[in-house]
Formats: C-alpha cells, sequence, structure tokens
C-alpha cells in the first residue's frame, strides 16, 4: 500500500514522468516561460505554406488526423465528455483546424503494447500513434513511418524546441536515424537521482560534520549505530539501510539502494556505458563494480549496512526511517513527501537534510540518468499534413506547461474539475531535463522577493506551502514535505558536484529478450551473496564468466551494433 501511495503522491506532486493530474490549469512539473515568437525554416516540404509562420496557426482547410488513443481508466470527464470528443479536443478544432478522430482505442499498458504490435503487422496504420522504442526501430527498418524533420523544424514551437533542447542531443538522438527525425519523444525529467538524506538533528547532538566521503558516510552511521542519536538509552538505531536489489536501473528512482556508493567506484551495474576503449561494455561485469562490491561486503561485515536488509519488506525497512531508528536514507529529492514525512509525523523533532555523498575522489557525485524518454509518437509515412501532428504537440505542450498564448485560452477548461491532462490527443508530456532546478529558481526568486507577481499556478501553490511552512512548522506535514522537497532536495544539485553519466544504449536487443531475465538472476544472486558474506569477491569473476557464457557476449554484440544507428 505504501508504494501505491508513493506512485500516488509522484503523481501529484511532482509529474516527474509525465503523467500529472490535469485539470483546468492542466500544469504539471515545470514552469516553462518560452519566447512567443519563432523564425520558422522556410524550407519545410511537407510543411503547409499557410502555416510555417506561426505554431498555433490554423490551418486554411480543415485537416483530418486519425490516431490510436489509450483509454484512462476511471476517466472524470464531465457528463457528455469522451475521450475522443471533449473540450481539449473541439478547442484543437478551433484553434488549429485539426479534427481529432481515433481510428482505435485500447487500454493503457501491455494490452496497448500488444495493438500497436498487431497495427504493425498488418500495416494498416493510423496517421499517428504511440509506440516504444522497439516498435520505433522496427518502424524505420520497416519505412513504414514519416521523416518528420522538415515538419518539426518549420513548426515546432518555441517551447517543444526549448524542452528538447534542454536535453541537449540526447531526445531528439533517440529518433534521429540516418540524420532525420523519425519520431516526437516524450521526455522523462532529469535530476532524479539519489541524495543522501540524514537526520540533522542527530548529526548536532552527535557534534558529527556534514558528510561528503564515504569515510564520512562510515562514521555517521558508526555514530548513528553506537551513540544512542535517539536518547532512548537501548542499542537499537541502525546505520545504513539498504535495497536486497543493490543498485541498477531497477532500483533507480527508489528509496535505500546503494547505487551512489557503487558510483563513487565509477561503477554502474546495468547500465550500457563506454569503457576506457570507446567500446560500449555493460557496467555490471566492470572491475569497478566489483571494487564496490567488496567496499559492501566490508561495511555488512562490519555491521555498518543493516544485517537483515536482504531479507527486509520495504514497508519494514521504511518502518525503521518512520520509528527513529534510522537517520540515514538514500534517496532522491522527493522522499520528504514520503517516506521522510512519516518520520516527522512521528517525531516532530527530525530535521532531515540532503547531500551530494558519497563524493569520489576528484569531489564528484557520479550518478547515471535515466532513460529521456520511454515512448515516441509516430506518423504514418504517406500521411499528407505531418506539420499538423507537430502543432498538435504545439499546442497540448503550451497548455499542459501553461505557457501563452495557449494558456491563456485553456486556462479555464475544466478548471478545477481534475480532468486528466492525457484528453488532450497524445499520450506524450513534455518538461525540462531540469524542470526541477528551473522550479527550484522560480519558487527561490518569488521567495526571495516576496512577490507572486507573473507565477504560473503551479508554482502559486507552492510557494503557499512553503510559506505556510515557514510561519507554522510541522504543523503541516503537506506543506513540510513540499518545502524540504522543494528546497533542502534540491539544494545539493546545484552545488556543481554532480557528475551525471548518459547511458550509451537505453534499447533492448533481441538476446535481451531471450536471455535477460536469466543474466538478471545470475547478477541479483551473485552480488547479494557477496555483500552478505555467502560467497568471496573472487567470486565475482565466475559471475562475469558466466555471464558472457550465458548470453552477455551476444547482447553486448547486438548493443554495439544497434549504438551505431
Amino acid at each position: 500500500m505504501k508504494l501505491k501511495w508513493l506512485g500516488s503522491l509522484l503523481i501529484l506532486a511532482l509529474a516527474v514522468s509525465g503523467c500529472a493530474s490535469g485539470n483546468g490549469n492542466t500544469n504539471s512539473s515545470s514552469e516553462a516561460t518560452p519566447s512567443q515568437t519563432e523564425q520558422a525554416s522556410a524550407s519545410a516540404a511537407s510543411a503547409s505554406p499557410e502555416a510555417q509562420a506561426d505554431p498555433y496557426g490554423a490551418f486554411a482547410e480543415p485537416v483530418t488526423l486519425s490516431i490510436a488513443k489509450e483509454t484512462i481508466p476511471n476517466n472524470n470527464l464531465p457528463e457528455g465528455g469522451t475521450l475522443e470528443n471533449n473540450e481539449f479536443t473541439k478547442y484543437i478544432e478551433k484553434k488549429l483546424n485539426v479534427k481529432v478522430t481515433h481510428a482505435w482505442e485500447s487500454e493503457p499498458g501491455d494490452p496497448y503494447t500488444q495493438k500497436v504490435g498487431l497495427t504493425i503487422a498488418s500495416n494498416a496504420y493510423p496517421d499517428a500513434m504511440m509506440v516504444n522504442l522497439e516498435q520505433l526501430t522496427q518502424l524505420v527498418k520497416a519505412d513504414a513511418i514519416a521523416d518528420l524533420t522538415d515538419a518539426y523544424n518549420a513548426n515546432a514551437s518555441p517551447l517543444v524546441k526549448e524542452i528538447y533542447e534542454s536535453f541537449q542531443d540526447q531526445l531528439l538522438g533517440m529518433v534521429t536515424f540516418d540524420g532525420k527525425i523519425m519520431a516526437l519523444p516524450s521526455s522523462n525529467i532529469g535530476y532524479q537521482h539519489d541524495l543522501m538524506w540524514v537526520r540533522k538533528d542527530w548529526l548536532d547532538k552527535l557534534g558529527l560534520p556534514a558528510p561528503k566521503t564515504m569515510d564520512d558516510i562510515v562514521s555517521i552511521a558508526k555514530a548513528f549505530i553506537e551513540q544512542d542519536p535517539d536518547g532512548n538509552s537501548k542499542a537499537d538505531t541502525f546505520g545504513l539501510l539498504g535495497d536486497s536489489r543493490l543498485a541498477g536501473p531497477t532500483i533507480r528512482n527508489t528509496v535505500h539502494s546503494f547505487n551512489n556508493i557503487f558510483g563513487m567506484f565509477g561503477a554502474f551495474p546495468g547500465t550500457w556505458i563506454k569503457d576506457a576503449s570507446g567500446n560500449v561494455a555493460n557496467g555490471s561485469i566492470a572491475p569497478e563494480t566489483k571494487t564496490a562490491l567488496a567496499k559492501l561486503s566490508e561495511l555488512y561485515k562490519a555491521g555498518i549496512i543493516d544485517k537483515q536488509f536482504a531479507v527486509r519488506k520495504p514497508d519494514d525497512t521504511n518502518a525503521l526511517v518512520a520509528s527513529s531508528k534510522a537517520g540515514i536514507v538514500f534517496g532522491p529529492w522527493w522522499i520528504p513527501y514520503w517516506p521522510l514525512n512519516d518520520s516527522v509525523k512521528n517525531e516532530p523533532k527530525a530535521e532531515w537534510i540532503a547531500y551530494n555523498a558519497p563524493l569520489d575522489a576528484d569531489g564528484k557525485l557520479n550518478v547515471v540518468a535515466d532513460a529521456p524518454t520511454t515512448r515516441f509518437l509516430v506518423v504514418r509515412k504517406d500521411y499528407k499534413h505531418p506539420d499538423a501532428v507537430v502543432k498538435v504537440l504545439n499546442v497540448q505542450s503550451a497548455a499542459i506547461r501553461s505557457a501563452d498564448p495557449i494558456y491563456s485560452e485553456t486556462q479555464n477548461i475544466y478548471k478545477d474539475l481534475g480532468v486528466n491532462w492525457a484528453n488532450w490527443p497524445f499520450a506524450l508530456q513534455l518538461d525540462y531535463n531540469d524542470a526541477v532546478i528551473r522550479g527550484y529558481d522560480q519558487v527561490k526568486a518569488a521567495l526571495d522577493a516576496n512577490s507572486m507577481e507573473g507565477l504560473s499556478p503551479e508554482i502559486l501553490g507552492r510557494v503557499k506551502m512553503i510559506q505556510k511552512e515557514l510561519a507554522n512548522p510541522k504543523k503541516d506535514l503537506a506543506a513540510w514535505a513540499e518545502t524540504n522537497a522543494w528546497t533542502t532536495g534540491v539544494i545539493p544539485m546545484k552545488d556543481g558536484t554532480t557528475n551525471i553519466v548518459s547511458p550509451a544504449f537505453y534499447g533492448t536487443t533481441p538476446t535481451m529478450k531471450t536471455k535477460g531475465s536469466v543474466l538478471g538472476k545470475l547478477e541479483s544472486q551473485a552480488f547479494l551473496k557477496i555483500v552478505i558474506g555467502e560467497a568471496s569477491i573472487d567470486s565475482f569473476d565466475d559471475f562475469v564468466k558466466q555471464w558472457k557464457s550465458l548470453g552477455g557476449d551476444q547482447i553486448t554484440k547486438e548493443v554495439a551494433e544497434a549504438s551505431k544507428q
């Protein structure tokens, strides 16, 4: 139940992966303030001439756009509204002269993915649809989708272009094949890596310095275990908590991973990175990972790491935090929403502060960037108006991001009714890679100036919550969480010590499908046994040999080939 609650909190409070609850304001996690003019390219052969000057301009003649659409469970549209015919789609038609229809609808998740697969197999494409990375690659190879380069260059709004550019070449690079933009990607905002959250009141009580190095962390954890920081005269407090999955992509954006400790050694399990020779390699078999495992095994043997971490359920681990039995939590900037709020609820004296730790020898926190997207909007190859697809994306993105001129025209649509943003045509939401940093800067500027002028509804609401917390500390846990997430949690990410490592490959290869689960299980068992002392550190070499022979070498070849695209 806690995990479900966390998911709901993230959707409501962060919208970090493009799943914000929409309403009349249709806001999400970043507050875009784009310029309102655009120098459109005049060379767009696929763009309608009358539309080139204005990314929000209407077509002279009606355009029909038939799309595939995921349904919205428990959609709360007012009576009379449907997924295909609602006030959002009506606005699109009024604004752009584009009539959006549904070729088919499907339940979200696996049913939709399977329906797309059937669509590809039958060659019966709608004008536009959302696909995953594997399907995108398949469609490009089949020459079944449109080259969107000209349509994008000529018609994409300043907002859309600025958002894509905030990812440098990551987002558009994922959809560029042979120099051609073959899809419009959604975006997952960055800066979701772990920080080291520590009970500052315990640090102060025990006279401990702020953590930076691994040695600092060990000293703090040891003190928390041995020096009775909670003052109950019992040896019942813990040092480092953990998760049996240890590290890797499957445990990023959660709590209690050891990703930062691995990163200190330059180790990135489960991640495809370029080695010193420039070749794509899997971080799980790197020598640095062996070094990191040896360190964790040492800490476990010394009792610095919770001796029961490998068998505890997540709720049980979080209960240690809530009951003031643990004063160190590795997790992203948003964990004041949960589970740290439970700590303060049960112990109002608890003060949590976030640090970039442990830093490596160069003074950097090494973290891995998540995939910038997993979803892509593609257009049927022979569709006559790819520019219409771009312009619909312009409009819905501006509405969701509260950007004028669109926001001033749409802000009262479904106001205060909680209508999901996904009722806009495309299940694609865009936000800046550094949306968290931008949000912090805007909040700080408003608080410093003591002015609400010009704030978007989302920032306005956030500032008011923070002011509420400042006026009456810890009287409202929601205000406490909002304040500590958007101030304390973001501050370390602005100090210049974060080194974000971008993976060299995000996709799936044929052998991954057949051998991936076997290799994943092999890795999980081998690593955990090393850490808890059931296997020696030298068993890592045997693991590497097995990993390579059981499919790892073949997967590496496939990844190297796919990375050349």
